[in-house]
């Protein structure tokens, strides 16, 4: 008998221990009360929202090739209160990457290839400076859609050549000369390509101009990145993102998913020895332009 008396003691114990952090003890109702106003109080002044019109935007210009789940993605999108809009392959034109289209949008979800080894100009080929591409088209489409550029415009844009093929290449200054006098609503930019964090200061950066234009926060890649396991940040990220995580909490769960890493050890026992370094979450990056907790809802 005194041993199940003593058992019973252990378990009570044990339980008050382990769970006294999280079942709060009412010692004065009132006290309780105000204590849990004061921190929703607090919580509400220090989030931040996207400001604009509740649409989020995925611009998808080669998902022929990455094969997305976007149907999943705007779910997400549409389960948090957003309007979705989707443009893929070749609806994902280079009128589509204008700074002034985006800028309408609380949400720009880019998932496409990005470079680092093309030059702007002859003027600027010396400097780093990454570019993400618009889609694969014929040279005269292209070129027909170049002429049509302005000068400055043009000196923005790069051409990433694949054999008869190629596309545009597209800087962080293209955004910010495209933008012509829009500015953006504390939108979530999301660059889901290789490079596209790869700088991060300067007028070559993505992340400066996208929040120097007056994006919230921003999320991209250092280098390059293996497809299979973007695509699977990408699809983990927005459903933190969009279930009530703030920007911080997100970013922290990405990079400790477990999910993630098992996929990520995975893709890193298949891929060629020369292309190992790039299966790894750590290359997803995050930056922030406010000083208080951004939430997408």
């Amino acid at each position: 008998m005194k041993l199940i008396n003593m058992f019973i003691i252990y378990q009570l114990v044990f339980f008050t221990i382990c769970f006294s952090d999280v079942i709060p003890v009412k010692k004065n109702g009132n006290q309780f009360q105000n204590n849990q106003t004061q921190v929703l109080l607090k919580n509400k002044l220090n989030k931040t929202t996207p400001s604009g019109n509740g649409k989020a935007l995925l611009l998808l210009p080669f998902q022929h090739e990455f094969k997305e789940n976007k149907k999943t993605l705007e779910r997400y999108f549409n389960n948090a209160g957003y309007k979705t809009e989707v443009y893929e392959d070749g609806d994902a034109n280079i009128d589509k990457f204008r700074g002034s289209f985006l800028a309408d949008f609380d949400v720009v979800y880019i998932s496409t290839h990005g470079h680092n080894n093309i030059g702007l100009s002859k003027t600027d080929n010396k400097k780093f400076a990454p570019q993400i591409a618009v889609g694969i088209n014929s040279v005269e489409i292209d070129r027909k859609a170049f002429d049509k550029l302005s000068l400055e415009e043009q000196q923005a844009t790069g051409r990433i050549d694949e054999g008869a093929n190629g596309s545009f290449g597209l800087s962080a200054k293209w955004f910010k000369i495209t933008s012509e006098g829009k500015t953006f609503n504390n939108t979530w930019i999301f660059l889901n390509a290789c490079h596209s964090a790869g700088v991060t200061s300067g007028e070559n950066s993505f992340s400066k101009t996208f929040l120097d234009l007056g994006a919230a926060a921003f999320n991209g890649y250092s280098d390059f990145i293996i497809i299979p396991l973007s695509n699977a940040i990408s699809e983990a990220t927005i459903a933190i993102f969009t279930s009530g995580s703030s920007f911080k909490q997100m970013n922290k769960k990405v990079k400790s998913s477990i999910r993630l890493k098992l996929i990520q050890f995975r893709i890193y026992m298949n891929a060629r020895k020369s292309r190992k370094k790039y299966a790894n979450i750590n290359l997803f990056v995050s930056k922030k332009g406010i000083t208080d907790g951004f939430y997408l809802k």
